[in-house]
């Protein structure tokens, strides 16, 4: 640990710079030794509710919700190993596939004929045989840590490790104190000093959730037969057309000052798909 630093291990044809790493290790003439050790783990745990209504007055309908909570060494988040410090303390935490509320419905709704109670035949071919389904998701999004990098380049460790980001206050935001380049408290992230290898713990924020409707609007017309029939299906993907932001982006920068100086630092980075249609029409005989 800090290796770099010592005086010891200065490099003699290069004042300024230490030795490289393969002779400062322990076994001399020995390069970089890979350990393996199983000491890893992994938990989940969650509250699972279905409901489910079979198809009656026109109506059908299944829900599910979870409350969940994946915990173990933490991946997809720009935290490795560390050869200093117990993987319990430096990588345990919300792993990257860990979602804390996630909710689904599906619906199939056929619509009461309103031409057959008007009576008159012109009313029951424009407004009878209608259905409308869909499915509901929302869902949390995906824990992450800000990562960082700097303009100078220093070392701040003095080994192979990589320094974690520091964080000073707690970063979450409340809904009204948000806006488009800012969605959490990029002041409470500071550059780890020399000597140091941060504080951050995995799974600090959340990326943004999932917040998504589709629907299907179909009819169907007869042609004088029930073997005989067109179906004509209008189906909305994101049916609302509202903005749904995927990303953040989640790495400072920081200069030799310790000033956070990339702009885009807490704003959104992406979005996921605008409102799809499609239109199909199907002969059934």
């Amino acid at each position: 640990m800090y290796a770099r630093f010592a005086a010891a291990n200065g490099d003699p044809t290069q004042p300024g710079k230490p030795l490289p790493d393969d002779f400062l290790r322990p076994y001399q003439g020995q390069g970089q030794i890979v350990s393996e050790v199983f000491g890893a783990n992994a938990n989940y745990n969650a509250l699972q509710i279905a409901v489910n209504r079979r198809y009656t007055r026109n109506l059908q309908f299944g829900a599910a919700y979870t409350r969940a909570k994946a915990l173990g060494i933490a991946s997809g988040q720009g935290d490795t190993m560390s050869s200093y410090f117990p993987a319990r303390s430096y990588s345990y935490g919300p792993l990257s596939f860990s979602r804390a509320h996630v909710f689904n419905l599906n619906y199939i709704y056929d619509l009461p004929k309103a031409g057959t109670l008007l009576g008159p035949k012109p009313a029951r071919w424009i407004l009878d045989e209608w259905q409308i389904s869909g499915m509901i998701a929302l869902s949390t999004g995906a824990p992450f840590t800000p990562t960082f990098s700097t303009t100078d380049g220093q070392d701040s460790t003095g080994s192979s490790d990589s320094p974690k980001i520091v964080v000073t206050c707690d970063p979450r935001l409340g809904s009204g104190e948000r806006t488009y380049f800012r969605n959490f408290n990029t002041d409470c992230f500071q550059r780890p000093a020399l000597n140091s290898f941060g504080n951050s713990t995995p799974g600090l924020l959340s990326q943004p959730g999932i917040n998504n409707w589709d629907l299907s609007i179909s009819k169907r017309i007869s042609l004088g037969s029930e073997k005989r029939y067109l179906r004509f299906r209008t189906e909305l993907f994101n049916a609302w057309n509202h903005t749904q932001f995927s990303s953040y982006y989640t790495a400072a920068r920081f200069d030799a000052a310790g000033k956070q100086v990339d702009a885009n630092f807490g704003a959104y980075s992406a979005a996921r798909d605008p409102r799809i249609m499609q239109f199909s029409l199907k002969l059934v005989f």
